[in-house]
């Protein structure tokens, strides 16, 4: 499982993303400190899960700080 850091842009009516970096999730949750995450998630079947695996993450390394949905 990974966090993938994207640029967005708008080209017409059309959203583009551009991949900028690639890290796994769990450097991130360890790493995120006070600036904490933000994540957006479309469908609200998916939250469990995802907090489920950050949980994990922060668990295994040690993360803190904030974590907004």
């Amino acid at each position: 499982m990974v966090v993938i850091g994207v640029e967005a842009t708008m080209e017409e009516d059309q959203l583009k993303l551009l991949g900028r970096s690639v890290s796994p999730i769990d450097t991130v949750v360890s790493d995120a400190g006070q600036s904490g995450l933000k994540i957006f998630i479309e469908d609200e079947e998916g939250l469990t899960s995802v907090a489920r695996v950050l949980e994990d993450a922060a668990n295994a390394k040690g993360g803190r700080g904030p974590l907004s949905f």
